[in-house]
């Protein structure tokens, strides 16, 4: 084997540990790959592929980028999935004999990131692990840019599956083995990256033992975690991972919180897309009953609202709480106006404390954090003289200003800082005599360099002399060409140039280097006071956490008595009973488009008479418009909204279920009836009495036959089994006869207004049924051919008759008749006539020519 160079050897030792990352080597201004991690990174890089020398008679493929724009290429890998190990110079390089000594000072994924530039503002950048078998499972989750850490015991995979992608998180972790498991494979469908982690890290002792000793004050134990086997060891391994990825103590993490997926309304995979609720159909933001709803303006209150979203509540104390705290904002305007306007001067406080965690927080983000909590007092102040009964006094006693903390930072760092920690420029002057010592002197170089020029004119009579200073030579005294002759013998030649040449005394060299030291002792100084100032403010931490939490809770509770205030919302009666009355419902995102050309409709379900309603109508007429409008009106009540409706009387709902559309997965064969029928397979598995279901299409991914009987049979099944809360959009008009056998299912219909072949959507919907469809009349709408509509009505009529389709009847143009049956003159006569262009009296003219050609015939024939 080749001899491998001293730095190359140095390498390949530390890869050893980070066999499943890119290493960033630092080499210089440079971090460098090597291997398959070059040609790995050139890829996706798009950057030059080199080589280096690995031993002393071969090359190892290698690139690089430099460390100044680690920025602009370390998304791509992350997006591409790959973990990146940053390897740094620790040594100095003065006393090094051999590399500089380097180490690994943290491992980057994309769940672990914590830099602004990384992340989206309003929303949480989570990372899962899941640890569990057959129907039990552990789920522990963690978003270390806010320091919010959860873990919950989960039932059943379908539910760990739900529970998971309704965080979207950025990575999730899974044990080694765990590849082929179903919540594996159906995960890997949606989400981005999967990683397996040692199956040696889950282990229930060493996880109870290391969460038990960062979380202090017994949460671990006064949680009952330790009853949890796989949440806890769920909850024990991420930590460790987090640990070992970061290399950090982690301290912004300071509780964990163990919560009940079974506390919040459960909305499964396909109901969260069907609803649109966080993105659209297309995987956008617009059109979403986020972005409807969302007027929040901090990032922490923009993360709680979707997170509001995604888990309602099912508690109904809790919701009426939040209902209390909207409707006070939303009477008193001129404290929502004063509360809002101090909120937009909040920053990040979540973020920020993450930083100070980690250590790369610079002064402005010290001074950002001095300006929200001298806010949060403000904001204290102004709500506390509005405490009533609305339950706000909890949140406004739970703020915390910390005028320690700010006095600390509005002393120690000056109002324009130095983006550099090391550079110097961040400690105000007043704070520390030495700095102002240091400073002075740095500052005075100038008036000193200013007398040594002067002095150095007059005693050589050379006035173009100038002293100068680059960072190679230090300092110098500059003399042009022409005046080289007045130079005195004690000037030594430092540097020759085109023009001039440039020198140094002893003198000069003797201020240079008082200069310098006190330069550097500045910034040294400077650092290591800033760095204990922040060392100060993390033991505040949970301090700030909680004070997060309060500004997030009020922005989003103005924010959503504003949405209500914009749009007319009301405040809806949530009760326990499982009658679920809507006078007058729109749909909150589709009224936004439309204005006052919404059409609103009632909702009046849950009462034994009434727990199916069956809808038919029109494609186009609004059936899936009301399907969907009512699931978000019930779930905008139960994240403690206000709804866009004239009057709604709303019982808390367990889940809400929905089947809307189609879509197939032929990657995994699966057609459009399979994926059909595996969600309606899920929904008659988990929805009970307190379900909301709303269903659009059921049955149509397969022949008519079946599709009607597999409809009825489901209907009837979620009535006499489930007794859920049912809305059912159909064209299959047979399952009307339903309402004759069974009292709870009624019939509705989405009106329609028929003039002549057109027809007019009222977007209404009345009690009863209709028995048609307008299929044809919509396709008119969308543009199809006449032909083609022609020979459509032509065929229905056929079919609503109960006779043979006549193929000898087709009208479409350049195709050739193709003649089966012998015809007289006048069947061909009758076939050629268009009978929705004609009018009556053109038609009993027709017909009259029509019978007396027959009689003619009959004569000419010999008939009598």
């Amino acid at each position: 084997m080749t001899e491998m160079t001293p730095m190359m050897r140095q390498y390949l030792k530390i890869k050893e540990d980070y066999q499943d990352c890119i290493l960033f080597y630092r080499l210089g201004d440079f971090y460098e790959m090597f291997f398959e991690d070059a040609l790995i990174a050139s890829k996706v890089l798009g950057i030059v592929l080199t080589s280096r020398q690995y031993g002393y008679a071969s090359k190892a493929p290698m690139c690089g980028i430099p460390y100044h724009s680690i920025d602009t290429y370390l998304p791509k890998l992350l997006k591409k999935g790959h973990k990146v190990a940053i390897c740094e110079q620790i040594g100095d390089p003065n006393n090094s004999k051999g590399p500089v000594e380097r180490q690994v000072v943290r491992v980057i994924t994309p769940g672990t990131v914590i830099e602004d530039n990384y992340l989206v503002a309003g929303e949480n950048n989570y990372i899962v692990n899941i640890y569990g078998k057959e129907q039990e499972y552990g789920v522990a989750i963690c978003d270390l840019s806010t320091g919010e850490f959860k873990v919950a015991n989960i039932r059943g995979y379908d539910n760990v599956i739900n529970e998971v992608l309704k965080l979207k998180p950025a990575e999730c972790l899974v044990p080694e083995g765990f590849e082929s498991h179903i919540i594996t494979k159906k995960l890997a469908e949606a989400l981005p990256t999967i990683y397996y982690f040692n199956r040696g890290h889950y282990n229930y002792k060493k996880s109870l033992e290391l969460l038990t000793k960062h979380f202090q004050d017994g949460q671990i134990q006064s949680l009952g975690l330790y009853n949890y086997y796989f949440a806890l060891i769920a909850a024990g391994a991420l930590f460790e991972y987090l640990q070992t990825t970061l290399k950090n103590t982690l301290t912004h993490i300071s509780t964990i919180e163990f919560y009940s997926p079974e506390a919040f309304m459960m909305l499964d995979y396909s109901t969260r897309k069907n609803l649109e609720l966080i993105t659209n159909l297309n995987g956008g933001k617009e059109n979403t009953l986020l972005e409807t709803i969302d007027t929040t303006v901090t990032a922490g209150g923009a993360r709680l609202l979707r997170q509001w979203i995604e888990q309602p509540i099912k508690n109904l104390g809790e919701i009426i709480s939040r209902q209390t705290k909207v409707e006070l904002f939303y009477k008193e305007k001129v404290l929502t106006l004063e509360l809002r306007s101090l909120l937009k001067e909040v920053y990040d406080m979540e973020r920020l404390i993450s930083k100070i965690v980690y250590g790369s927080a610079d002064a402005k983000d010290m001074l950002a954090l001095k300006t929200t909590l001298k806010t949060t007092g403000s904001i204290k102040e102004t709500l506390s003289r509005h405490v009533g009964s609305d339950g706000l006094h909890i949140i406004i006693d739970s703020m915390n200003p910390l005028e320690k903390v700010v006095s600390l930072i509005d002393d120690c760092i000056c109002d324009t800082p130095a983006s550099g920690l090391k550079d110097g420029g961040i400690i105000r002057e007043g704070f520390n005599e030495e700095v102002d010592k240091l400073r002075n002197a740095k500052n005075n170089a100038k008036t000193l360099i200013a007398n040594i020029e002067r002095e150095e004119k007059e005693k050589t009579g050379i006035k173009s002399l100038k002293v100068g200073y680059n960072k190679v030579f230090g300092y110098y005294l500059e003399v042009t060409r022409a005046n080289l002759s007045q130079i005195p013998g004690h000037y030594i030649r430092k540097q020759t140039l085109a023009n001039c040449e440039r020198y140094i005394t002893p003198e000069l060299k003797e201020f240079e280097s008082l200069i310098l030291d006190a330069e550097d002792k500045l910034k040294n100084l400077e650092y290591q006071l800033f760095q204990q100032v922040r060392n100060e403010v993390i033991k505040y931490v949970s301090v700030l956490k909680q004070n997060a939490n309060c500004l997030a809770q009020l922005d989003v509770l103005s924010s959503l008595a504003v949405t209500a205030e914009n749009n007319n919302y009301v405040k809806p009666l949530v009760t326990n009973c499982s009658n679920i009355n809507i006078q007058k419902g729109r749909h909150p995102v589709v009224e936004k488009a439309l204005g006052h050309l919404f059409v609103p409709n009632n909702l009046n379900i849950g009462h034994e008479n009434n727990t199916i309603m069956l809808i038919t109508g029109p494609n186009m007429a609004g059936k899936s418009t009301y399907l969907r409008q009512n699931a978000l009106i019930i779930l905008l009540a139960q994240i403690g909204s206000f709804v866009p409706a004239e009057k709604a009387e709303i019982g808390v709902v367990d889940r809400i279920f929905s089947r809307i559309g189609s879509s197939d997965n032929l990657a995994y064969g699966q057609s459009t009836f399979m994926v059909e029928m595996q969600e309606v397979a899920n929904i008659v598995k988990y929805a009970t009495s307190n379900s909301l279901i709303i269903l659009d299409e059921v049955g149509r991914g397969t022949s008519t036959y079946d599709g009607v009987s597999l409809a009825w049979a489901i209907t009837e099944y979620i009535y006499s089994k489930i007794q859920a809360k049912t809305l059912f959009a159909t064209h299959y008009h047979e399952l009307t006869r339903l309402q004759e056998y069974y009292q709870g299912i009624k019939n509705y219909n989405v009106g329609v207004i028929e003039k002549g072949e057109d027809i007019i959507f009222q977007h209404a919907v009345f009690e009863g049924s209709t028995d048609k469809s307008y299929g044809v009349q919509v396709a008119k709408l969308a543009g199809l051919p006449h032909t083609i509509l022609d020979r459509a009505r032509t065929i229905l009529n056929s079919f609503e008759n109960g006779v043979q389709v006549d193929i000898n009847s087709r009208s479409i143009e350049k195709v050739p008749k193709v003649s089966l049956v012998q015809t007289n003159p006048v069947e061909d006569e009758i076939d050629k006539l268009n009978i929705y262009e004609i009018t009556p009296i053109d038609a009993l003219n027709i017909l009259s020519e029509l019978q007396n050609r027959i009689r003619k015939l009959r004569n000419d024939s010999g008939e009598a």
